[in-house]
């Protein structure tokens, strides 16, 4: 558990915000190394690992399970990667060279990052090619979708704040934190400890591909804090907010007609071929038993067909099932 320790001037200094792309691209790059990622990010994990580049690949271990650049402070959490050219080119030198040399401390580094450290242009737009080829390997087909989905987020911890004050916000964020004036235990943070804001104020950001909630600061800096908590609320919802558009044709109208569960037991089924009962209830959220009568309705209204096999079920797309899910293919991960 990390404990926040606030100020009077820190506690008039808290907001929310929004991340940008950004953010979330480095996030989910960090995602896509994980191995202990929830469930609920396997059927998009597949997908991004066929269409990362190489120049993401070459800039991963900045963003790493065990250690990240934190590029959010020293730029902007709210920072859109079409502008991370111009950004990572303009970013403070100081403030980049203390970063790594913290990373360094955690985590081994590849050797570019020396010339990095030192501001040359080639390690930074080395960095900005990475950070733009991320992008389009992990959120781009997903980023309007995520926008709405944060945007939505975060209106309801502004109304919160705003009929609640600075403790209507900390109440909403419940389980992720706990309000003990004058602290805020962060519940879950990868980084367990003690920080004061001194006065820096904190800005708290929903984040889809921050799966659990994150403290950062800006060392030697004087600007906010930021806090990312979760904005993934349910299993169904995860589904809807991480499947490409070609999986997203026709879901409103299927909703409409079977139920969103239904309709998220059916796109799990067709982008994991041969998934078991037990495994599609595990990625869903939900029972076994209600994951059991979902698959026999898709079954016998001819969208899914199942198999035993020894003593499990698995379940596979039918032609008329992929093509309500408006697929034109459709391949085994």
């Amino acid at each position: 558990m990390q404990r926040i320790e606030f100020t009077a001037d820190d506690l008039m200094r808290t907001g929310v915000i929004n991340a940008g792309s950004l953010a979330e691209t480095l996030f989910a790059l960090r995602t896509l190394q994980s191995r202990r990622t929830p469930l609920l990010f396997g059927t998009w994990r597949r997908r991004a690992r066929r269409e990362i580049g190489g120049p993401a690949q070459h800039i991963a271990e900045l963003f790493h399970p065990n250690g990240m650049l934190d590029l959010m402070t020293i730029l902007s959490p709210a920072s859109q990667r079409e502008h991370a050219a111009a950004a990572v080119a303009g970013a403070p030198a100081p403030a980049l060279r203390r970063e790594l040399e913290h990373l360094a401390r955690i985590s081994s580094l590849p050797s570019w990052t020396s010339d990095l450290a030192r501001g040359r242009r080639a390690a930074r737009a080395r960095l900005a090619a990475g950070v733009d080829n991320a992008f389009s390997g992990t959120i781009s087909n997903l980023w309007p979708r995520m926008k709405r989905h944060l945007d939505a987020h975060r209106l309801r911890y502004v109304e919160a704040m705003a009929l609640g004050g600075v403790e209507g916000l900390f109440s909403c964020l419940a389980p992720h934190v706990r309000w003990r004036a004058p602290v805020l235990e962060v519940v879950g943070a990868p980084v367990p400890g003690a920080a004061r804001l001194l006065g820096r104020g904190l800005q708290i950001a929903p984040s889809v591909f921050c799966y659990r909630p994150e403290f950062f600061w800006q060392l030697g800096g004087d600007g906010p804090a930021l806090l990312f908590v979760p904005a993934l609320d349910d299993p169904v919802t995860a589904l809807e907010v991480l499947t490409g558009p070609d999986s997203q044709h026709g879901m409103g109208h299927l909703h409409a007609l079977i139920g969103r569960s239904r309709a998220a037991v059916l796109e799990v089924i067709a982008t994991e071929p041969g998934i078991t009962t037990g495994l599609l209830a595990t990625r869903l959220g939900l029972s076994a038993p209600s994951t059991s009568e979902h698959a026999t309705v898709l079954r016998q209204a001819g969208l899914v067909e199942s198999r035993r096999h020894r003593n499990t079920v698995r379940h596979n797309v039918t032609a008329l099932g992929r093509a309500m899910l408006g697929y034109t293919g459709v391949t085994a991960p």
